[in-house]
């Protein structure tokens, strides 16, 4: 069966950024139909805070919207009441343009948020040459994240629609290069995973730095039979990884 994003894209990719639009679309689209989803990216964005996921949780989520008359924003939620707004500038195949966050930040009022969805590596807060109202700016996260979010939130239902979805994210390179190895297996907002091998041994590890519950998947190259280090359990582990972890918690297998 093809795959519908790829098919739309045959029809979208026809100016400039006619391929970022159809990312923005995309993102839009799951962030409206799947609440779940919501919650966890809110989440993910705001570090858990649950006034601030509140205030979106019900928020109409809108492309292409223009801030207070100004400058066009990727997608906009609107908070209970028309309190507050949270802006979302996704790039895809291209970086932020010059100035264009300290312009963003300079229109922005009290109680709004802007936060950068890319495939590239962010840069650190000293590159901002304005200090208006720089608690607002969350920072840059990578499309990796949101595929990481949305791997762990299908794992469990297997929507096809989201299954789609991932692929296409997956064939655009949106899907991260987590690899196999000795160093840093994976790292995405407050979750962690690496694995150490010494001869025929190899661990595994997982750890939720957050106040709140969370979801993580991500890939490895090869799976295979485990032990749970606390419980002495075996587990078969696949290439394709999710773990729920509470709190603060965190996940630890061994293989000899």
């Amino acid at each position: 069966m093809p795959n519908l994003f790829l098919q739309l894209e045959k029809y979208s990719l026809r100016g400039k950024t006619s391929r970022e639009n159809l990312f923005t679309e995309l993102f839009a689209y799951l962030l409206s139909t799947e609440r779940g989803l919501k919650k966890k990216y809110l989440a993910h964005l705001f570090n858990g805070d649950k006034r601030l996921i509140r205030k979106f949780i019900d928020a109409e989520v809108q492309t292409q919207v223009r801030m207070h008359d100004k400058s066009i924003v990727d997608v906009c939620m609107e908070g209970k009441g028309g309190r507050g707004r949270l802006y979302i500038e996704n790039k895809v195949d291209s970086a932020e343009g010059n100035g264009q966050i300290e312009k963003y930040l300079r229109l922005m009022h009290k109680g709004e948020f802007l936060v950068y969805m890319t495939p590239l590596k962010a840069p650190g807060p000293e590159f901002l040459r304005t200090k208006r109202n720089l608690r607002a700016f969350l920072g840059h996260f990578h499309w990796e994240e949101f595929y990481n979010l949305l791997f762990a939130y299908n794992a469990s239902r297997k929507n096809s629609l989201i299954c789609a979805a991932l692929d296409y994210l997956e064939g655009a390179n949106m899907k991260g290069d987590l690899k196999y190895s000795q160093q840093d297996l994976y790292r995405s907002g407050n979750a962690f995973a690496f694995i150490r091998e010494k001869g025929d041994s190899k661990v595994l590890a997982v750890f939720n730095f957050s106040s709140v519950d969370s979801s993580v998947g991500f890939s490895i190259s090869d799976g295979g039979m485990f032990t749970d280090y606390f419980s002495g359990e075996k587990e078969e582990l696949g290439t394709q990884l999710m773990f729920d972890l509470p709190a603060w918690g965190y996940k630890i297998y061994i293989q000899d």
